[in-house]
């Protein structure tokens, strides 16, 4: 594998408007599912979705996740059994606060948020076990942290795990203090539990660590 290379080729040119943080996966129809965000036809930057059927060589028209909002970056989704969910921040009463939504049918669910909370949050990670389990991390910070640049230090770090019975994210979870970027695989094909990977510390000593969730 990765001895010879396809000529990369742009996805969908943007005549005006720059494309940013593509995140992709396979759906459970092995279709590929392309996420990013742009400000396209509007001022503030949204999350963008497209498919394509046939590995690559051509791809539907985007379609807008994050309708309704204001600005929206770093999307991250993961495959709940024939379903789709995707978890991003977006701008709520002047803070950033996460958002997620799920695509089912071809249709995308009104965005809702993860957890509302006073602080700023940022960079979602979301997550399946081998159950179908969904879960999400991300960072939240007393401080605007150059929003909407997004540039957060020394963030707590949660978890909260999805309740499929009332499509809801139970209670967040504190990972820990001073950590930066709390990370789920895409997909656990192992076991049922939740493995967190994240960085951690002060002061420029930082230590990469796994917390086990089950």
């Amino acid at each position: 594998g990765g001895k010879t290379w396809s000529q990369w080729k742009n996805v969908q040119p943007g005549e005006e408007n720059t494309q940013s943080r593509p995140y992709l996966i396979f759906d459970s129809n092995n279709n590929l599912n392309l996420f990013m965000y742009s400000s396209r036809e509007n001022d503030s930057q949204q999350i963008w979705h497209s498919v394509s059927a046939d590995q690559g060589e051509t791809w539907n028209d985007w379609t807008k996740v994050s309708d309704g909002l204001g600005d929206s970056r770093h999307a991250s989704a993961t495959l709940m059994g024939s379903k789709i969910l995707t978890a991003w921040r977006s701008e709520f009463n002047s803070k950033s606060q996460i958002y997620f939504s799920i695509y089912s049918e071809n249709n995308w669910s009104k965005p809702e948020l993860v957890m509302q909370n006073d602080n700023y949050q940022f960079f979602p990670v979301v997550g399946t076990n081998k159950n179908n389990d969904v879960a999400v991390t991300w960072m939240e910070n007393s401080d605007n942290s150059e929003f909407p640049r997004d540039d957060p230090e020394n963030s707590k770090g949660y978890f909260a795990a999805y309740d499929k019975s009332t499509n809801k994210f139970k209670d967040k979870i504190l990972i820990g203090e001073n950590i930066y970027y709390p990370h789920l695989p895409v997909k656990n094909l192992y076991d049922n539990n939740f493995y967190v990977a994240y960085e951690e510390g002060q002061n420029k000593n930082f230590e990469i660590r796994l917390l086990t969730i089950n």
